[in-house]
């Protein structure tokens, strides 16, 4: 199997928080008030590629005719729920 970590959006104004935000939703809205680098298209875009690898995976599963399982096997990494919750750890300074 591979391993696949879904990607966190940068997070704009980042020097402003000093403690995690433990809302999702709120923070997924602070990142569209501020487009910037696409980031607001990051949950998406994780969607998109992890719906792609299920669909593989269910795709080859029912197509093979081998006895190892088939199917495209991988473990997702979630580091965009725990990232997009920790905006204080973005800031550089």
């Amino acid at each position: 199997p591979f391993f696949w970590r879904t990607t966190t959006p940068g997070i704009p104004h980042c020097q402003n928080f000093s403690q995690p935000v433990n809302d999702i939703a709120k923070m997924e809205h602070h990142v569209a008030l501020y487009p910037t680098y696409n980031w607001e298209k990051i949950k998406y875009q994780n969607d998109m590629v992890l719906g792609m690898l299920e669909l593989e995976h269910t795709t080859a599963t029912t197509t093979t005719t081998s006895t190892s399982g088939g199917g495209l096997e991988y473990q997702v990494i979630d580091g965009y729920e725990i990232g997009i919750q920790r905006p204080e750890l973005h800031s550089s300074e």
